[in-house]
């Protein structure tokens, strides 16, 4: 009796070690399986965040591209001269006026797509090589990880003979006598009925004669 007493004893205690030892696993393995989502989630939302970061980024290089655009396409040889600095720049445009500050200016090295500095993380740096025509434009901004990311776009301009920029001159005849007459160019560039264009170097002159 006495010794089947202490058997039981003996079972009761290795019954309450397994237990011990089940729910130490148990923790531990639970443990793993929350780190491992944690992870898993922290990394998935540090995703969504550096691809927002780089879609904006995106978009304000394409505006920067647009800027340019519009310059070489609606506006003066003289701002589009502006735009061949001999430095880094950015193009801001607040309220239809167009400026061209160093790319250290804050309103490049925090821009936003207001065209004014702010606290934004993005820097912008813009560039004209002469001897290719090509505008280089640059985004960066910072990530989590103290990595600097960055977003580049190129963007060739037409050129002329002289090799610089270009715009297009369009002649639209208008009037009485419109059908009875051509638009002749000094150059022959130009030489047409009722509507006609020809590419010109920017600021160059160019001189149309009317033949009836």
């Amino acid at each position: 009796m006495q010794r089947l007493k202490q058997l039981l004893r003996i079972g009761l205690v290795n019954d309450k070690g397994d237990t011990i030892v089940e729910v130490i696993i148990v923790t531990a393995i639970l443990g793993l399986v929350l780190v491992a989502s944690y992870a898993t989630n922290h990394q998935a939302l540090q995703n969504g965040v550096e691809a927002n970061q780089r879609s904006e980024a995106l978009s304000i290089a394409k505006q920067q591209t647009e800027y340019i655009k519009d310059v070489y396409l609606h506006n003066s040889g003289q701002l589009a001269t502006s735009l061949q600095p001999p430095y880094n720049f950015c193009i801001v445009n607040q309220g239809g006026a167009t400026t061209v500050p160093h790319a250290s200016d804050p309103d490049c090295a925090k821009y936003n797509t207001q065209g004014s500095s702010s606290n934004n993380p993005y820097a912008v740096s813009d560039s004209f090589d002469t001897s290719s025509s090509v505008y280089h434009i640059s985004v960066t901004w910072p990530s989590s990880s103290s990595v600097q990311n960055n977003v580049d776009l190129y963007y060739k301009v037409a050129v002329g003979g002289g090799g610089g920029p270009t715009a297009t001159l369009t002649v639209h005849k208008t009037g009485p006598t419109a059908d009875a007459g051509e638009v002749i160019s000094d150059d022959g560039g130009i030489d047409c009925g009722d509507s006609c264009s020809n590419e010109y170097a920017v600021d160059s002159s160019v001189r149309l004669n009317e033949s009836i």
